[in-house]
Parts: structure tokens; sequence; C-alpha cells
């Protein structure tokens, strides 16, 4: 597995939005990204990291099907190589939508709940397929939500907590195959601000926040993922790593 100027990471949700501002910090940190998502905006963001002196390549793929994900990972390892960093950051805009937990109906839960869910599951099974022969990193970013609940978001919510129990099954799974999986929450806020979605519904969150600000994807976030890529996040696996400021205080 490789570190440093050779580090190769894979990005789904890279194309708009949080993930493009995770892809874009993982290219400040030096390593080279290979882009994946449904934006239409993939090649864009691919040529904005290579701006940016990174490799890259963009690959459109809604990620809907494990066929569909296999073939997005193969097609993006084909263009920069073998990535030793897998990171999925990809969000739904209907997993973001506020909806009132009485109000939430059949349709609504699936597009924000059932369809998150099995993302995760047919990208980490992707990338189990891309790293099993030499190894490699895992990391899923979603927001704190399954820590703290969310009133107007519990399809999300309940998603993000199914993440969790993927991601701690899998590290248990494929440890001994050199593969860690981590999750990195952000605060909710984070995210919307990246999706330039409009958060003054959970204005209520900066007073729960000890440093007093919300936090940046590309400044905050993405250097904590690029950590876990490098020798120093070796023997972290299955854990949780809040990057929020604080607002997420229990142990």
């Amino acid at each position: 597995m490789s570190h440093g100027a050779d580090c190769t990471a894979i990005v789904t949700g890279g194309g708009s939005g949080f993930g493009r501002e995770i892809a874009l910090g993982l290219a400040d940190a030096g390593l080279n990204v290979a882009v994946i998502g449904e934006s239409a905006a993939e090649s864009d963001t691919a040529a904005e990291l290579e701006s940016l002196g990174a490799r890259s390549a963009g690959i459109t793929s809604a990620l809907d099907s494990r066929a569909s994900a296999v073939a997005a990972f193969s097609a993006a390892t084909d263009a920069i190589g073998r990535p030793d960093l897998v990171v999925h950051a990809s969000v739904g805009a209907a997993a973001l939508a506020p909806c009132a937990l009485h109000e939430l109906d059949d349709s609504g839960f699936d597009a924000a709940c059932e369809l998150e869910i099995r993302r995760a599951l047919f990208c980490l099974q992707a990338a189990h397929d891309t790293l099993r022969g030499d190894g490699g990193r895992i990391v899923l970013v979603t927001p704190t939500l399954a820590l703290m609940g969310a009133a107007h978001r519990v399809a999300f919510s309940t998603a993000c907590e199914a993440q969790r129990s993927l991601v701690k099954s899998a590290a248990r799974q494929w440890g001994t195959l050199g593969i860690t999986v981590n999750i990195v929450a952000p605060a909710l806020d984070t995210v919307l601000r990246a999706e330039h979605r409009d958060e003054s519904a959970d204005s209520h969150i900066l007073a729960d926040i000890p440093l007093g600000h919300t936090g940046e994807a590309r400044a905050d976030v993405a250097p904590v993922v690029a950590l876990l890529a490098q020798p120093a996040g070796r023997f972290v696996t299955g854990q949780t790593l809040r990057i929020d400021g604080g607002s997420w205080l229990a142990g």
C-alpha cells in the first residue's frame, strides 16, 4: 500500500457538493483522486483536481446496484491506478430534505433511507473487491445524525446509523485482509453548507458547537480522511471519528 505523493483515492459523490469538497481536500493533501457520481459534473471536478496537481478521472454512475458500483470502481482504477483509499461521501438530495416524522411516507423513506443504505453497501462491496489483494482504507463520510438523531431527517438519521453498523461489521470481517473501515462524521451543518442548502432551519446547531463556528468539508473534514490513508491510521478501524467542533461530546 502506497502513501504520500503516490496515494490514490476514489471518492463517491465527488462530482458536486459535499463529495466534491472532500475530493478537493484530498487533492490539497497530495492525493490523486478519481470521483464517481451522478451529477454529470464529474469531468469538471476531475479537471479542477488536475489543476491542483492530482491525477484524476471523473466517472458517472448512480451506484444503485452492486454491478454499477463494481463497474464504476473498475473504470476509476483503470483511469488512475489502484486506490489506497476509498471514500464514500455521496449524499442524496432526498436524504437532506427536511420532513416531519409523522409526514414521512413510504417513497420518502425509501429515497432518504433505503437508497442511502444500499449505496453504502454497494460501495463497501466494490471497495472490498478492489482492495482485498493488498489491503487499503475505506472511509464513509456521514453526518453525526446517527449519534444525535434528527427530528426532521429521521429517514437519513436511520440510514446513518445503518452505515455505522455496516462499517463495524466490515471492519471485523476484513481486518485480516489489511483493510480498515471507518466513519468520519461531520456535523450536519457542514454537509448542508457544502451542498449550498439553506441551513437556517438548523441554526440552533451553531449554539451547540464549543468552537463557536461551523466546519468546512474541504478544510476540516477532508484532512482527517487523508490522515486515515497514512501510516498513522493503520491501527484505526471500526470507529466513528467525529469532526464536529465538539458538538457531540459523549463518550
